[in-house]
């Protein structure tokens, strides 16, 4: 069987989507799928796991947020006949627009894939403005594309919960995936940076991810200011940003008078990513919205423990454990917990063997890539020229204009 992703943004720049696309294509591609990955812009995959012949990148006209692009039409009408099925990860933009409508045109049938982008804080927690111009896009055009989808797919019962109440569609086919990433691995005889290097005897709390208002920084900058902890630790930032973000977080940190205390690191891949995990006592994720929560994963199976927010839908799979790091969005309350159990060895190292207990039975790798490829042999299971369902078009040939579907 062969596979279409079709995702925004081919930079690692742009978070975790990306990332568990990645692993779970190379993961699935050893069980017989057959995956490649459309998207736009730049391949900036230092860590990529996928022969660069599965990755088409395609320019965009303007570059702006619903990123149109002419040429995604013509590469979809050469090519979209070559796959089974494509899952469409992301909504609110053009691409997915575009190929929907493409798929139904040539019989090929597809998924959706919103990553969080249906939940209530995507949908309203931006203003009123955007919230409206989300509305009346879901009502013109968005909705088109989800309920012909053959099927929704989640990565939490919580995100599923959640986007059930939020923009009604007429599609009821909704499941949560397996998803996950590979451990981190760094590549042989490779060094960190040698900034990035903390020296012995310090410890580190560490922030991991892109740079945004999303991921709640300035809040965790205030709580670190609060909690006035002692000389030996540091608070490490690690992740690229818009300039203008970090400016605003540069200059709190000055006016708060933490000084070398917070630390900026830019963007971190491979032995530098991997350094950082390894060395951190802490990851701190006090993200106002997080679907998943790939880095978690990832801390996790470096034996880092994290501390998550109750907004990460991720953290319902680790509690149970007296007292968990899951917090609510606070600052007293995070304050409060780097005063007490982020400074005791003890209680850290037991909550991160309880998380990584959960995590290795829940999502280890191979189990993770093997539930993904019978989820895609159930949704797309039609071999090319065998009878399709009656709700699908005959597929087109390469290059011609299939049958017309009306949108």
């Amino acid at each position: 069987m062969r596979v279409l992703h079709l995702i925004t943004s081919l930079s690692q720049r742009s978070g975790g989507p990306l990332r568990a696309v990645l692993d779970l294509s190379a993961g699935a591609l050893g069980l017989g799928i057959e995956n490649e990955i459309v998207g736009f812009g730049p391949v900036d995959i230092p860590d990529n796991p996928l022969s660069m012949d599965r990755i088409h990148s395609l320019t965009r006209r303007w570059h702006t947020t619903y990123g149109y692009s002419r040429q995604l039409g013509t590469w979809l009408d050469h090519n979209l006949c070559r796959f089974d099925g494509v899952v469409l990860h992301g909504l609110w933009e053009y691409p997915q627009l575009r190929c929907s409508r493409a798929c139904r045109r040539m019989g090929v049938p597809y998924a959706c894939f919103p990553h969080g982008m249906l939940d209530a804080f995507p949908l309203s927690g931006h203003g009123l403005w955007k919230t409206l111009k989300k509305r009346i896009y879901w009502h013109c055009l968005e909705r088109q594309v989800v309920d012909n989808a053959r099927i929704i797919l989640f990565t939490s019962s919580r995100e599923l919960e959640d986007s059930s109440t939020t923009l009604r569609s007429l599609n009821r086919s909704r499941v949560v995936t397996p998803y996950g990433v590979r451990p981190p691995a760094p590549p042989p005889h490779a060094q960190p940076r040698p900034e990035i290097v903390q020296p012995e005897g310090r410890h580190v709390a560490l922030f991991l991810g892109r740079l945004d208002p999303i991921k709640n920084i300035d809040f965790l900058i205030d709580a670190w200011a609060k909690a006035a902890l002692p000389d030996s630790w540091r608070l490490v930032l690690a992740g690229p940003g818009d300039p203008r973000y970090l400016s605003r977080l540069l200059k709190q940190t000055h006016r708060l008078g933490l000084g070398d205390r917070v630390e900026f690191t830019g963007i971190v891949v491979g032995a530098d990513k991997n350094y950082l995990l390894q060395r951190s006592d802490w990851l701190l994720c006090p993200s106002k919205h997080e679907n998943f929560g790939v880095v978690v994963l990832e801390a996790i199976h470096s034996r880092c423990a994290v501390a998550l927010s109750t907004e990460v839908y991720l953290s319902e799979c680790f509690a149970g454990f007296p007292g968990a790091a899951i917090l609510p969005l606070s600052t007293g309350a995070w304050v409060e917990f780097m005063q007490t159990k982020m400074l005791s060895d003890e209680w850290r190292h037991g909550w991160a063997e309880h998380c990584f207990a959960i995590a290795d039975q829940r999502f280890a790798f191979a189990k993770v890539a093997s539930k993904w490829r019978d989820l895609l042999l159930e949704v797309f299971g039609v071999p090319i020229g065998a009878q399709r369902p009656p709700d699908l078009p005959v597929k087109a040939s390469c290059g011609g204009t299939g049958t017309a579907v009306n949108t």
